[in-house]
């Protein structure tokens, strides 16, 4: 029988690796949660995240321009402190070195979408490959492989919004049946209970 890993022990795990190689608590932790996002979407997060924490903190610091920020390192440093940026609003957009290892940014991604409630869209080589959202994540077809510079950039708040529908078509023989059964809770009215308050009560205040 397979062993099985809560995502709880998935973040705490990892976040520990990163406390274990050197990382500051605070980003550590950033790690722990992207790992976890990643395996919550189907998307492998152990090995992604282990291969940027091994390679260690690297100072990280952005050139800016209009709107965009960018970073000529892509290790876990510098995607946390665009990601930040983003986050902040303080740009639109995040450009970075090279990188082959996109998975680990979708779980940075998606650990700040989660925190700050994000649309988030990620590039490799001027193309989109994903998009991140707090509970969603959206690949392109044929993966995340690319071996080009990195973007990351902030998506419109309305592209953030699960379409949820705010009415329903039931069947109307079960939703019949289900308001024959919500009547039961129902007791006839008396002058006692309009007084306590029930109905429209005894007294017109108007």
């Amino acid at each position: 029988m397979p062993v099985t890993y809560s995502y709880n022990e998935i973040e705490t795990t990892m976040r520990k690796a990163a406390l274990g190689l050197g990382w500051p608590g605070g980003i550590a932790e950033r790690f722990g949660l992207a790992a976890a996002y990643l395996e919550r979407h189907g998307v492998s997060g152990i090995e992604p995240i282990l291969s940027l924490l091994e390679k260690g903190p690297v100072a990280a610091k952005p050139e800016y321009g209009s709107g965009t920020a960018c970073f000529n390192d892509a290790g876990g440093l510098a995607f946390i402190a665009g990601l930040d940026l983003l986050a902040a609003r303080s740009v639109r957009r995040i450009e970075f070195g090279e990188s082959e290892n996109c998975d680990a940014l979708i779980g940075l991604a998606g650990a700040a979408a989660s925190e700050y409630s994000l649309g988030i869209s990620l590039e490799s080589g001027g193309e989109v490959f994903a998009s991140v959202f707090e509970r969603r994540l959206m690949l392109r077809e044929g993966g995340t492989e690319s071996g080009g510079a990195v973007a990351a950039a902030l998506l419109p708040r309305s592209e953030c919004r699960i379409a949820v529908a705010e009415r329903k078509e039931l069947d109307p023989a079960a939703w019949s049946k289900a308001q024959a059964l919500a009547a039961l809770t129902l007791v006839p009215s008396t002058d006692a209970s309009r007084l306590l308050g029930a109905g429209a009560g005894l007294h017109d205040n108007d």
